[in-house]
Parts: C-alpha cells; sequence; structure tokens
C-alpha cells in the first residue's frame, strides 16, 4: 500500500480508466479503504469500518436500507459514508437516499459522505444542524474532486475524516469547522477586471487563486515582476520553508498559507505595487 497520502492519490489516478469500467466494489477497494487507511482508521477491524450497515426503516412503508460504511469511534457512529461507481455522476437521488440513512441512525451521525470514488460531496446531517430527526434535509458544505490539487485534498480529508479528528473530543470542533464552511463557502474562482477586458482563473483555495494572480501579473509585467513581488517579504519568499511552504510555478516563488481575508490583503497589496485599484479584481465565492 502506498506510504504517502499524495502517493494514494497518485495510484487513484493511475487507474482511472480501469475504475470507470468496473462498479462500486472496485471503488471501495481501489479507493476508499486505501484513502480511509491514510487517514488513519484501522481498515482491518470492522467495529470501525462498518461495512453494509443495516439503518431500520423510519416508518410504515419505509423499509429497512443498508449503508455502504459506518466509521465509527467507540462504538458511535461518526460518519455514513454511501459509495457509487466511478461512471455514476452524483445527483439529488443520491442525496436523497444519504439524508434517509443519516435520519434512520440513531444518534445521528456527526458527518456524512457521498462519493464515486473521484467527486467526493460532504454533509451535514439533520443533528449535526441542530436540528431534530423530522427535518431531514442534509447540507452540502464541502465537495472535493481527488484530480485537483493534491494539497487541498489532503488538507480537506484529514480535516473532516481522519480519524483522530472524529474522536469524541475533537469532533464538536470539526463539526464546526464544516458549519463554519456552510457561511462561508470555498473559492471557486478570481477575475482579475479591466477596461474591456477580463482573466478569470479557475480555482479551488487560495493557493490556486495566487497561482492565478500570479501568472496574470507575470504576463502583464514581465518586467522585474518577480522582484516586486518578492519586496511583500511577510507574504512571498524565493526559498521554501516552514513559513513559506506553497509553492507558484511560473516565477517560482513561495507564499503563505493564508486566510481569506489575509488572501484578499495580498492581492490588494500587490496590486496597489503594480498600480491597479482594488476595483479592478473580484473573487468570487460559491458552494
Amino acid at each position: 500500500m502506498p506510504r504517502t497520502f499524495l502517493e494514494v492519490l497518485e495510484k487513484i489516478k493511475s487507474q482511472a480508466d480501469v475504475l470507470n469500467e468496473l462498479d462500486e466494489r472496485a471503488v471501495e477497494l481501489g479507493v476508499i479503504i486505501p484513502v480511509l487507511w491514510q487517514l488513519e482508521w484501522d481498515t482491518d477491524d470492522m467495529s470501525e469500518i462498518y461495512p453494509q450497515k443495516r439503518l431500520l426503516g423510519g416508518g410504515k412503508g419505509d423499509g429497512d436500507g443498508k449503508v455502504d460504511y459506518a466509521l465509527q469511534t467507540g462504538g458511535k457512529c461518526r460518519v455514513l459514508m454511501e459509495v457509487k461507481r466511478w461512471s455514476i455522476a452524483l445527483n439529488d437521488e443520491h442525496e436523497e437516499q444519504l439524508a434517509s440513512y443519516c435520519s434512520r441512525q440513531m444518534p445521528g451521525p456527526h458527518l456524512a459522505v457521498l462519493t464515486n470514488g473521484r467527486h467526493w460531496k460532504f454533509f451535514l446531517p439533520p443533528l449535526s444542524q441542530g436540528y431534530t430527526r423530522q427535518h431531514p434535509e442534509v447540507r452540502n458544505f464541502l465537495d472535493i474532486d481527488i484530480f485537483a490539487n493534491p494539497e487541498f485534498v489532503e488538507s480537506n480529508f484529514n480535516r473532516f475524516l481522519a480519524r483522530s479528528n472524529l474522536a469524541e473530543h475533537t469532533v464538536s470542533e470539526t463539526q464546526e469547522e464544516a458549519r463554519a464552511l456552510l457561511q462561508h463557502p470555498s473559492l471557486t474562482s478570481f477575475a482579475f477586471i479591466e477596461p474591456g477586458a477580463s482573466t478569470t482563473k479557475s480555482a479551488h483555495n487560495w493557493h490556486e487563486v495566487m497561482q492565478g494572480f500570479c501568472d496574470i501579473m507575470a504576463a502583464r509585467h514581465p518586467e522585474k515582476c518577480r522582484e516586486r513581488i518578492l519586496m511583500f517579504e511577510q507574504w512571498f519568499s524565493a526559498t521554501q520553508n516552514r513559513s513559506f511552504p506553497l509553492h507558484l510555478e511560473g516565477l517560482d516563488l513561495y507564499v503563505k498559507r493564508v486566510s481569506d481575508s489575509e488572501g484578499r490583503q495580498v492581492i490588494s497589496d500587490v496590486m496597489r505595487e503594480f498600480g491597479y485599484l482594488n476595483c479592478t479584481f473580484t473573487v468570487s465565492m460559491s458552494r
């Protein structure tokens, strides 16, 4: 089995064509189990990785169901996970199925996941939203494509699915982070706008926004662009270290990990250096 999370992602990507031809079992063996193993789950312990857990019907005419996996610690259900074929696009019907499972699991799970192996949709179940069992809605707070930026994928899988973050003493913090994402969605694009022209870069996180932004600056201001950006030494560095871990290709710079508000400040500071006003760029946010 690959030794690091990034090696697991590369292995999955290398088998994408094969996975596309096979069924859910292939996704479970080729994707789910290796990922969960990297996230500290004991994949040989059926009390932790509970497969095909039977959930009783919630009322008259509501039959029983089996969720593909229930992730459990200390005998308590932390996550319900429903797995589909790699080739199937996740849709509302699948979300309704997952919501039904969440409403039947008592006590309710802390999080729920719907995946076809490549695309992972993370949900807060009703009880985790502070609702009673009579409110069946699950709310999608995060979507991950494992073909996206590897650092983004690894960071968020660890954030929301690592066993250590779903133990008794930390699960409330993990849920708070999930609820925060419902209020402050993930970044999806960066738009640099000038009179008569615009450039849009798609992105999944601030690292990708920074990469797109620096690409635009380098294209429009090739003369000493790198040197001018390095003037902002609180944000950028010519060498990689613990404070500046994220590489920006093209200009061969390194940037700090930043929050959304800090990221906006970085862009504003650099744009003023190049003579632009803040109104010439926007960062769109959506889920």
